[in-house]
């Protein structure tokens, strides 16, 4: 596995790297949201098999993210990723069975996640912070 040091080009490869594997994952938890509003406001959509086939390609990636960086990274990023995995599949659990069609749920869990994530992304800063804006315009944009 790849370690963040101080040598120069290596240090920009893995920054990169992380950065891009961030960035990839904050599309798709955006992009699943959106799918998880829609689906709520149309219980019996035909798009669960689709939006739940999303959401476990989120959790594997979130997975993967986690034990690349797990090496590289603080304890505290890597417990919160795992952290952000473990909500997002008792939303969708819920969902699937039918117990949950509040709204204002999904936006706790999404605000709770930006929660997390702001203070881990900022101690990134040079790397991530811009994600953090762009998350905020998504967050904005779904009117939560």
């Amino acid at each position: 596995e790849m370690l963040l040091n101080t040598q120069g080009q290596t240090t920009v490869a893995v920054e990169s790297s992380v950065s891009n594997d961030v960035t990839d994952i904050l599309t798709q938890i955006n992009t699943i949201v959106s799918d998880l509003l829609s689906l709520l406001s149309n219980p019996v959509s035909s798009d669960l098999n689709e939006t739940l086939t999303d959401v476990s390609e989120l959790l594997t990636e979130l997975d993967t993210l986690v034990d690349n960086l797990s090496d590289s990274l603080s304890g505290e990023l890597v417990q919160t990723l795992q952290g952000i995995t473990t909500r997002i599949q008792d939303l969708l659990a819920q969902i699937d069975s039918g117990v949950n069609t509040d709204l204002s749920q999904v936006s706790e869990l999404l605000n709770g996640i930006l929660a997390d994530l702001g203070p881990l992304l900022n101690s990134l800063d040079r790397l991530i912070s811009p994600i953090l804006t762009d998350v905020g315009s998504i967050v904005n944009s779904l009117g939560l």
